[in-house]
């Protein structure tokens, strides 16, 4: 949406939606650096010369926006207000301007976006854009729904989409806590580098929450740069010297107690005390329950889906082997 002059002025104190995906590094339109320079006005200057920053993408997506809009009242059978400002009342650092909220739905509203309009997107930005009703959208707009949801309050945004090619979409994009509480901690973080007008580091990497929050799909793989190659080498090179030291542990571990006989505790030439007491703690049987009263094992019983790293070696004569990242 087009934003007026006293929305843009009202940004410069906020973070608002379109800030968090590039403080956290999830956005191909700018970084940390380019927010604190945005919000620091001995940097960015007067709000209008902000204002002329619109592309002509930008612009195609403002002149598209009611058209959307327009759509998304049909399809969900609601009304609708638009173009609303709104402060979050936890932390009234966060701020966001809704393209519009759903009056009969307090707890929803509506985001819109346009892409490939103007400009023919490639292979990797059209896989980006999932099946309808998925929550599959670029990374950036799902941190900005994300934003808008913890300063509306809101347990959903409904994101559509006109997309090159394929016409219009629905989204929906569910409320997550856990990204939520990633979004607010760094813009905190971040603010800190405004308040002393400092810039940060615009190479600094996102999050590792969400690294991990990244919706992947299957496919040819990526090829590393030459610095994420170093790092590989690194990460491979520092699994071994944790393997390394752990075994030193146990077998230090062992040395020790040995020399315990049938005491509990020893005393270092240097007064350090070493204790080998014994400890308890209750468990569930989680095996005995489940034979015994499978049907309580089962109400409580959850599924957990997460990723482990693995590096394959190149394939050679014999079968590649994958490593464990921890």
């Amino acid at each position: 949406m087009a934003l007026s002059e006293f929305q843009l002025k009202k940004r410069l104190s906020h973070i608002g939606s379109s800030d968090s995906p590039r403080i956290l590094g999830f956005s191909p339109f700018g970084n940390a650096s380019d927010v604190f320079f945005e919000k620091v006005p001995d940097y960015a200057g007067t709000v209008k010369e902000i204002a002329r920053k619109d592309t002509p993408s930008i612009k195609a997506g403002n002149a598209l926006e009611n058209v959307i809009l327009q759509h998304a009242v049909e399809d969900l059978g609601v009304s609708i207000v638009r173009n609303q400002f709104r402060v979050s009342k936890e932390e009234r650092l966060f701020s966001a301007t809704f393209d519009a909220l759903i009056p009969d739905r307090p707890d929803e509203a509506i985001e819109a976006k346009s892409t490939g309009v103007h400009y023919r997107m490639t292979r990797e930005q059209e896989a980006e854009w999932g099946e309808q009703d998925t929550d599959q959208v670029p990374e950036t707009y799902l941190i900005q729904c994300q934003h808008q949801c913890f300063v509306g309050d809101l347990s959903r945004v409904w994101l559509f989409a006109f997309i090159g090619g394929r016409g219009f979409l629905r989204y929906k994009i569910d409320r997550n806590d856990k990204v939520i509480g990633v979004i607010v901690e760094q813009g905190l973080n971040f603010w800190k580098f405004v308040e002393n007008r400092l810039p940060p580091d615009p190479s600094a990497l996102p999050p590792m929450e969400m690294l991990k929050a990244v919706v992947r799909r299957d496919g040819d793989p990526v090829t590393l740069s030459p610095e994420g190659c170093a790092a590989l080498t690194q990460l491979q090179e520092a699994k071994r010297q944790i393997k390394y030291y752990e075994n030193q542990e146990k077998l230090c571990k062992r040395l020790v107690i040995s020399e315990l006989g049938d005491r509990e505790s020893a005393l270092s030439l240097d007064g350090e005390v070493f204790t080998y007491k014994e400890q308890t703690r209750k468990t569930v049987d989680t095996k005995r329950l489940s034979v015994e009263h499978p049907e309580i094992f089962e109400q409580y019983q959850r599924e957990i889906t997460f990723r482990v790293p693995r590096i394959k070696k190149p394939k050679s004569n014999s079968i590649p082997k994958e490593e464990q990242v921890a």
